[in-house]
């Protein structure tokens, strides 16, 4: 009797999420690209631990620029006093470093004073200077002309200092990282601005270390300490072991912007979907590239348009600025102000019109001659006379007198059959033909009318029309069918008449079809309806239906695919494994 006591630990996992530049560093292995990566540790319980790191890899990146000057130099508020290459460091809209290089080239003016601060000792000119003074040199320019220059020379002096420190399992000292003891040495840069080496006698105990990221707007608070510059800071605390615990702050801090412009417009300025309508100082507030605030100032000055109005009564027409008015009315003009606005100026217009009349009378012969507004007309014809209307405008009134004689007068009129009866001068048409009427003129003189009227025929008309739904909607005659059925419209003939025509339409269906099919993957290629499948996936074909319209076929494909798999036995003289039984060892 063999008793198992028997314990089992679980494996865990657990994920993280990082943002960096460049390159990141998880336990030393150096990641470049974005992406998904894993790394299996042991656990308390020696089980696996699997650990998923979502990484994103933004790019720092490099620029150029060259400058020409004399003497000095000012760049991203640096003070250059020597030609060469300079670089700085910004941030890019992705966060990470932007480093710029300034190829400067520095010309010397005739009399030039230049001031260095130097460690130790400074050359100049194959001149070596070990004292803080002024020292003079003569050169000659581009002119053959002396230029004389004073160095302005302070020499600072470096030091060497020393400290110890014992820390758990690392220890961090200006970005480096040390895991031994032992002595190690950095060189920094003093007060003075020369080389501080310091000595650092360093005894490593093992502890907990432990590391976070954080991207900020202008400062971050971490334990009653304000940061307001991107680097990797550290903090100590102690574990439960009383060892250090070294936590890592990697620390990205993007900066606020600001800016500042101005505007000089006429009553209103629009920014931003506000609207200002008074002279002032206006700020408003955006999120730059790097996600922090972006203040932007606009200086506002507001002049005003001005407006007036005149009124003028006048007959037919008036003249105002080069544009004659005929009608009356309010109208506007534009012009500009003292202060470059609009001066908007209104007319109230009133236009007394002069009146043309024209005034056709008939008489009969025995009528002459005619008097008419101090004109007399002995004969038919045409006289003008000019009056004063009512409103103090001319009237001028045209007189045409006809002199009629009784006389025998033909019409002609075309009609559609739908307007019959048909009346003329008291007498009815019910069909075609020609009829009689003697008439008395407005001159008082007869005169006999002989009508022949025409009448032409309207006509109504039944269409047919077969089609596809997918040909929907049809257009037939203006008329817009979204689905089977019976419009009319009524259209003119060559005549002028109404022909009523009526469409019947007939709809015929068209199908959208899904097929579902799953196969092995030893069964691709996989031919259907003229399409070939050489992996999962979805094909359409579009089939002709009985009726000749088109009916639309989509197959999804699955492809399922063989397994293959592997597992070890540690038997006695047999085993037995899906029916069969193994005596030997072996695959």
């Amino acid at each position: 009797m063999v008793t198992l006591h028997l314990t089992v630990n679980y494996a865990v996992t657990s994920e993280f999420a990082e943002i960096v530049c460049d390159s990141y560093v998880w336990n030393d292995q150096t990641y470049t690209t974005s992406g998904d990566y894993t790394q299996t540790f042991t656990n308390v319980n020696n089980c696996d631990s699997v650990v998923t790191l979502h990484l994103t890899v933004n790019n720092s990146t490099t620029g150029d620029t060259t400058a020409v000057a004399c003497v000095n130099f000012t760049w991203h508020g640096n003070l250059y006093t020597e030609s060469g290459d300079y670089s700085v460091t910004l941030t890019n809209a992705a966060g990470c470093d932007s480093v710029v290089t300034l190829h400067l080239t520095l010309n010397d003016a005739e009399i030039a004073d230049i001031s260095e601060v130097a460690c130790d000792s400074y050359v100049w000119n194959d001149q070596t200077y070990t004292a803080s003074g002024d020292y003079t040199q003569t050169f000659t320019n581009m002119a053959g002309c002396d230029s004389v220059v004073t160095l302005h020379l302070t020499v600072n002096y470096s030091e060497t200092s020393e400290f110890a420190e014992i820390a758990c399992d690392s220890y961090v000292w200006n970005d480096q990282t040390y895991t031994a003891s032992g002595d190690y040495t950095q060189t920094f840069t003093n007060m003075t601005g020369c080389d501080s080496v310091v000595t650092l006698h360093l005894t490593v105990n093992y502890a907990d270390t432990a590391e976070f990221a954080e991207i900020v707007c202008d400062s971050y608070e971490w334990n009653d300490q304000t940061y307001t510059v991107s680097g990797d800071y550290t903090q100590t605390f102690t574990n439960a072991s009383g060892c250090d615990s070294v936590v890592t702050l990697h620390l990205t801090v993007n900066y606020a912007e600001t800016a500042e412009f101005a505007e000089v417009v006429c009553d209103s300025f629009e920014w931003n979907d506000q609207t200002y309508t008074v002279s002032g100082d206006y700020t408003q507030t955006f999120t730059n590239a790097s996600g922090c605030d972006s203040v932007v100032t606009l200086h506002l000055t507001v002049n005003y348009a001005e407006t007036a109005e005149f009124a003028e009564t006048v007959c037919d027409s008036y003249e105002w600025n080069d544009q004659t008015y005929t009608v009356s009315g309010d109208y506007t003009q534009t012009f500009t102000n003292a202060v470059g606005c609009d001066s908007v100026v209104t007319l109230h217009l009133t236009v007394l019109q002069s009146f043309a009349v024209t005034d056709n009378r008939a008489v009969c012969v025995t009528q002459l001659p005619y008097e008419w507004n101090g004109v007399t007309f002995t004969a038919a014809g045409t006289q003008t006379a000019t009056l004063q209307a009512e409103n103090g405008c001319d009237s001028v009134v045209t007189m045409t007198l006809t002199v009629g004689y009784p006389q025998m007068a033909n019409v002609d009129a075309t009609i559609c059959a739908s307007e019959l009866p048909y009346e003329w001068n008291g007498v009815t048409f019910t069909a075609a033909g020609s009829q009689l009427a003697t008439l008395s003129a407005t001159n008082g003189c007869d005169s006999i009318v002989v009508m022949t009227l025409t009448v032409n025929p309207t006509y109504n008309v039944t269409d047919e029309a077969t089609i596809c739904a997918s040909e929907l909607p049809y257009a037939w005659n203006d008329v817009t069918f979204t689905e089977a059925g019976t419009q009319t419209v009524t259209l003119p003939t060559v005549n002028g008449c109404d022909s009523v025509v009526t469409m019947i339409l007939t709809v015929n269906p068209t199908y959208d079809v899904t097929d579902e099919a799953a196969i092995c993957a030893s069964e691709l290629p996989y031919a259907w309806n003229g399409v070939t499948f050489t992996e999962a996936g979805t094909q359409t074909v579009t089939l002709p239906t009985v009726n000749g319209c088109d009916s639309v076929v989509t197959l999804h494909l699955t492809v399922n695919y063989a397994d293959t798999a592997e597992f070890a036995e540690v038997a006695c003289d047999s085993f037995t494994w899906n029916g069969e039984t193994y005596t030997e060892t072996g695959d």
